[in-house]
């Protein structure tokens, strides 16, 4: 992604457009399985996978980059969450600047 936010940087640069008026978004498939072997792979789209840390770490370069919204389809539904009960379920990514 940091290198295609170099080109448009470039060709705004080329045609006089304010780069940072520009709105960048992500819509993409995620799927979040703790078994590498559970991972529906597909060469032909942008697939966020793996575990969950994996996942939260990708998806958190996508935010250091600035892009807002991201948006999720996510594969492989159910999705399951592990922990004991009472066990707090926090933010892997965050948002804070």
């Amino acid at each position: 992604m940091a290198h295609k936010q170099g080109v448009l940087r470039e060709h705004c640069a080329a045609v006089g457009r304010n780069y940072d008026e520009i709105k960048q978004t992500y819509y993409g498939f995620l799927q979040i399985a703790d078994n590498p072997a559970e991972i529906h792979q597909r060469t032909d789209l942008h697939m966020i996978t793996g575990n969950p840390e994996q996942v939260a770490a990708e998806v958190q370069q996508f935010i250091n980059l600035g892009v807002r919204p991201l948006m999720f389809r996510f594969i492989g539904f159910p999705l399951r969450i592990k922990g004991g009960t009472g066990s707090p379920i926090r933010p892997a990514a965050s948002l804070d600047d």
